[in-house]
């Protein structure tokens, strides 16, 4: 089961449009949207318009202008630190991002995007020191789906880093989420399946990032050899993970 899933909607008009073309293709059954982000509104009527596109929500905590005041100070507080590395995280902080990530459900909501799951803008959603907001912050908005850590490479790290990463996904699923057993990028995932390396049980979600100048031979790659997938009926939206599993 591939999930196949571009971030980043409503960053610009180049990412809004590179998706809705992988998704007219058939090649990119789910996208998150940014919805801090100053295209948000236009991925939205994208969205509308093209009712098979399965939508979730790329929380932001750290590139576009918050909608909570108490994370936006934070922010400032923060300076130029990434929430996904940092080692410690007081109470007032993770209540602050917390209420954030809350209040970003809350406006996709209001502007007519019920999200089917979530994942984070540079993978913040995934320091172990905020998994217990993550499940609250899931499990209150009734969103379960969840994307899981980055656990499948070419080359592997640590096994300390591996361990850690199963570790959150143990949590998560612990907290009732529903989390596909592994995650990565399209390009690792076609490298290691020529590679022979690539089990053939369990599920699995595809990070695409169609529209961004960087992803660009990814993107092409996905969009030459994706078809395989979808002949074979293994590609699913996020939606379709939750109801088949």
């Amino acid at each position: 089961m591939i999930i196949v899933n571009a971030d980043d909607f409503g960053a610009s008009t180049e990412i809004n449009e590179a998706i809705i073309a992988g998704h007219e293709a058939g090649l990119i059954p789910s996208a998150t949207l940014l919805i801090t982000a100053p295209f948000a509104d236009a991925a939205i009527e994208l969205a509308k318009a093209h009712p098979t596109l399965d939508v979730g929500l790329h929380l932001d905590t750290s590139e576009f202008p918050p909608f909570c005041d108490a994370w936006a100070r934070k922010r400032r507080e923060l300076g130029d630190a990434s929430v996904r590395t940092l080692r410690w995280i007081d109470r007032s902080t993770k209540a602050a991002l917390e209420e954030e990530w809350r209040c970003q459900i809350a406006v996709a909501r209001r502007r007519g995007i019920e999200p089917s799951h979530l994942d984070s803008h540079q993978f913040d959603h995934i320091n172990p020191l905020l998994a217990g907001a993550l499940v609250r912050t899931a499990r209150e908005s009734n969103i379960r789906r969840v994307r899981g850590n980055h656990n499948l490479w070419v080359d592997a790290p640590s096994r300390l880093v591996q361990t850690v990463k199963s570790s959150h996904l143990r949590f998560m699923r612990r907290g009732g989420l529903t989390t596909p057993d592994l995650m990565t990028n399209a390009d690792t995932f076609l490298t290691v399946r020529e590679l022979g390396g690539l089990r053939t049980w369990g599920s699995i979600e595809l990070m695409i990032h169609p529209g961004h100048p960087g992803y660009v031979e990814e993107t092409e790659r996905w969009m030459r050899r994706g078809g395989e997938f979808l002949a074979s009926g293994d590609l699913v939206s996020w939606a379709q993970f939750g109801t088949t599993r």
